[in-house]
């Protein structure tokens, strides 16, 4: 028997000790049981599957996107505030940071007027919201018992030494790039990246998660302002695009993001992450999309600020998250 398998046995062994103690007996056999060995026996399949097709050499993209779609699938048993049975953490994520080189050439500006890195670095916010699901796909497991963060680092934008030199005032302009109604074609009509990242979804906008706390794009550098009563009061509503009143379980602090990629800070690192509930709640992931350079002196102190606070009551601050209490993918 393989360890996937034991571990989930293990897991279902674990609940019936569990369940016993907190449900009566005709709800454990007429309802639980069925769901978690449902659940196994599609773990089980799964795994042949995965294994057959995702475990070659190749990390590109489309492997890193089914892999993706995999995991979005992965089904989660939710009793009571517990996430008792979870397969998503038994199929790995083959996606390895999409390193992209900008050259000299990249930032110079041709004879239309353009150049080449406005739209290298669109494309590739672009592609990692799409390849981790626009906002619409659950990839990250729950931990056993409240909220958790998790992110991938999926594209790292570099550039070399002759094409900061040639970077005019040594600053490339994000928030410029996203909100350029020029730079982005589709379908043959132009629109800007920031528009098409926030319509692409069904549900979630890439930075404005649950529409209640819309980040900066106009910062000096990466940076939080914590969840204090003073804000939580005052948050707005959980909404998606479908729904406009959806179950509140937290709110959100203010995350700022660099205005410019300025070449003496290092590579700007472009990242997915999720906030993820134990909770058996409706929407219970809240996806988002943020970046900054590797090379800003105070950006790890930064991740470690409190980026979502759980519960209901604003004076509640014992239960708090980073925007990434821990990473996945493979980086580079």
């Amino acid at each position: 028997m393989n360890k996937i398998v034991l571990r989930k046995f293990y897991k279902v062994v674990f609940c019936c000790s569990f369940m016993r103690r907190i449900n009566k007996k005709a709800q454990w056999q007429n309802y639980l049981l069925p769901a978690i060995m449902a659940v196994l026996v599609l773990g089980i399949s799964f795994y042949f599957i995965f294994n057959e097709y995702f475990t070659g050499e190749g990390m590109d993209r489309e492997v890193c996107k089914e892999s993706v779609m995999v995991r979005s699938a992965m089904p989660e048993v939710k009793v009571a505030g517990l996430n008792l049975v979870s397969l998503k953490d038994d199929f790995p994520l083959k996606c390895k940071t999409n390193v992209v080189e900008v050259t000299k050439d990249d930032v110079v500006i041709n004879k239309e007027g353009k150049r080449n890195v406005d739209n290298i670095i669109g494309d590739a916010l672009v592609e990692c919201w799409y390849i981790f699901g626009r906002g619409d796909a659950n990839v990250f497991a729950a931990s056993l018992y409240g909220q958790t963060t998790t992110c991938v680092p999926c594209a790292r934008i570099h550039l070399t030494n002759e094409a900061k030199a040639a970077v005019v005032d040594g600053k490339i302009d994000i928030e410029g790039i996203l909100n350029d109604v020029n730079l982005f074609d589709i379908g043959g009509k132009k629109t800007s990246y920031l528009n098409y990242l926030n319509g692409v979804g069904e549900k979630f906008y890439p930075f404005n998660p649950m529409e209640t706390r819309g980040f900066d794009l106009g910062g000096e550098k990466f940076g939080l302002e914590g969840v204090g009563f003073w804000n939580r009061v005052d948050n707005p509503d959980f909404k998606t695009k479908l729904d406009s009143d959806v179950s509140e379980w937290g709110a959100f602090g203010k995350v700022v993001l660099p205005k410019y990629l300025d070449v003496e800070k290092g590579d700007l690192i472009i990242s997915v992450g999720e906030v993820t509930t134990s909770a058996d709640v409706e929407n219970d992931y809240v996806p988002y999309m943020f970046y900054f350079q590797n090379g800003q002196d105070d950006y790890l102190k930064e991740m470690d600020k409190t980026f979502f606070q759980w519960g209901l009551t604003g004076f509640d601050t014992t239960a708090s998250e980073s925007i990434c209490e821990s990473w996945e993918g493979i980086p580079a």
